[in-house]
C-alpha cells in the first residue's frame, strides 16, 4: 500500500506523486532532515508550461 500520506496535501495538489516500495516513508523515517529539504525545495519550485513550450526558439 502506498504511503502517500507522507507527502503533504499542498504538494500533492501541485505535483503528480508516484511512489515505489514506500520510498517516501523510508526517507521520512531514515532521513527526516533530508526529507524536509526535499519538501521545501518542491514547495519553491515551479516549472511553467509557458517556459517549456515556445515554438521556434532554439537554445
Amino acid at each position: 500500500m502506498p504511503t502517500l500520506q507522507c507527502v503533504p496535501d499542498d504538494l500533492r495538489a501541485v505535483y503528480h506523486v508516484r511512489e515505489w516500495r514506500n520510498a517516501a516513508d523510508v526517507l521520512q523515517t531514515a532521513c527526516p532532515e533530508e526529507w524536509q529539504d526535499i519538501l521545501d525545495c518542491l514547495r519553491q519550485f515551479r516549472l511553467l508550461r509557458s517556459e517549456v513550450i515556445q515554438a521556434g526558439k532554439a537554445i
